[in-house]
This record gives structure tokens, C-alpha cells and sequence, in this order.
């Protein structure tokens, strides 16, 4: 059953393995009570968040849990379709999935065309309250990762908060940047002004994420 609590807003998701705490991120988000007992998604959650701009202005998002099963596949392959800003997540304690990171890019890129220019994708790494002993996957390796797929990634916990809030402002910050160099964008068709280049023919541009 879907479980719906919704407006309008920017459609992202939660995708990750399961068991890496997608629903507990959402639920501190918010401002409900951890809980250790885990229990399976087995469709997919739909809430709304509102998130303030560092400009003052107000970022809805409609935030899509996910099921990370195979079983239940078919639901996220549906809740990721249209969406806009994607938080991948991973247990630093689970090494399996940390490696699957790369898989779910895959599984986004080939349920939404064009993903790498038309979503926003964040890794998260949860979990980072659990003792040293028991996290197998290096802060070096997480930056790794984001570095190859030149994405942003960010250390959290559910169960302490830490970083959570953190975690969404960054992807409404991302998805306002942007929505506005979109908007900025001269309209396709439309004549531009191109200047000669200095550096022996080439022109080039660069941007930093």
C-alpha cells in the first residue's frame, strides 16, 4: 500500500540497498523518533518536506522512500521515474552496499533519460554513529565514489540526526541552483553572440559542483 502524505513540490527519492535506513532518514527529516526495530519497505512512502532557502525563499520537495529489495523492484523503478533530485544511501557497516551504489546509478540512469544532466544525485552515508570497529567503508572510499561520479556525497546518522537536515538542504540548494541556470539558459533555436577565442581556437567552460 502506498502511503501518501503529499503536496505539491519537487519530486526526489530515496534509493539504496535495503536496510541502510532510507525510511529512518525520512522519518528524522521529519521530526519523528528513531527506531532500531527495522521494518521492510515494501511499496514505497510519499511525504512533503518544505526546506528553506539559504535566500529566505521555500523549497518544497515530495520525497519518494523506496523499496531496496529486489522483490519490490518494480516500485522503485516507478518511483524514480520524473524525479528530480535523488539521495542514494549506504550503510558505512555494509560494504555489499557500498558497492551497489554504482548499481542504482545504473538502474537511475536507465529508468531516466539523460540523468546525469537532468537529476540531481547525492550520496549518503548513514550509520556513522556506529563504533570504528564496525564501519567498513573508509571516509576515503566515500569521496572515492563521489569523485568518480561527480556527485556530492555527505557522512549522516539516523539515529543520532547528525547531518540529516544538513543532507536535504543541500539537495533543495542543488535542485534551486539548478532550476535557476536552467532558467538562465538562452531558449534552444535563439541566435547567440558567439566571441573568438584566446586560446587558439577552442572555447571551453567549466563548471564546479
Amino acid at each position: 500500500m502506498v502511503q501518501n502524505n503529499t503536496s505539491n513540490g519537487l519530486k526526489v527519492a530515496l534509493i539504496g540497498d535495503g536496510g541502510v535506513g532510507k525510511s529512518s532518514i525520512l522519518s528524522i527529516l521529519q521530526g519523528e523518533v528513531f527506531s532500531a526495530c527495522y521494518v521492510q519497505t515494501k511499496d514505497r512512502i510519499i511525504k512533503s518536506h518544505d526546506i528553506v532557502l539559504q535566500n529566505g525563499r521555500r523549497q518544497s520537495l515530495q520525497i519518494w522512500d523506496t523499496a531496496g529489495s529486489d522483490d519490490f523492484r518494480t516500485y522503485t523503478a516507478h518511483s524514480i521515474k520524473d524525479v528530480k533530485g535523488v539521495i542514494i544511501v549506504f550503510d558505512v557497516c555494509n560494504e555489499t552496499s557500498y558497492m551497489n551504489v554504482q548499481n542504482w546509478i545504473k538502474t537511475l540512469n536507465h529508468y531516466v533519460e539523460n540523468a546525469a544532466d537532468s537529476v540531481v544525485i547525492i550520496i549518503a552515508a548513514n550509520k556513522i554513529d556506529k563504533e570504528s570497529r564496525y564501519r567498513k567503508v573508509k571516509p576515503e572510499q566515500v569521496q572515492q565514489l563521489a569523485h568518480q561520479h561527480n556527485v556530492q556525497c555527505i557522512e549522516v546518522s539516523a539515529k543520532t540526526g547528525e547531518r540529516i537536515q544538513e543532507l536535504f538542504d543541500l539537495l533543495a540548494s542543488a535542485l534551486a541552483e539548478r532550476a535557476t541556470r536552467q532558467e538562465e539558459a538562452p531558449r534552444a533555436g535563439e541566435d547567440e553572440e558567439v566571441s573568438e577565442p584566446d586560446d587558439g581556437g577552442f572555447l571551453s567552460s567549466c563548471v564546479l559542483l
